[in-house]
């Protein structure tokens, strides 16, 4: 027999609360800061064509300037 469990709304919160506190300890770890991991996992999962500093920048409502020197620090 197996049991099932249906998470709520608070469950799922809380999976990801914790999630989140184990993605960032791991970036952590890493040398890296949450913006930067930000900007890798974006480019990573982007297409070739919003691979650019400029469709970054609107993905994530901030300026070009802003993400250009989060870049510059991964390279």
């Amino acid at each position: 027999m197996t049991d099932s469990y249906e998470f709520d709304g608070a469950d799922t919160a809380e999976l990801l609360i914790q999630i989140g506190r184990l993605a960032y300890a791991e970036g952590g770890q890493a040398g890296l800061t949450p913006t930067q991991w930000m900007a890798l996992r974006y480019f990573a999962r982007a297409n070739r064509f919003s691979r650019t500093v400029s469709a970054f920048a609107d993905y994530h409502a901030t300026t070009r300037g802003t993400v250009s020197q989060t870049v510059k620090t991964l390279t």
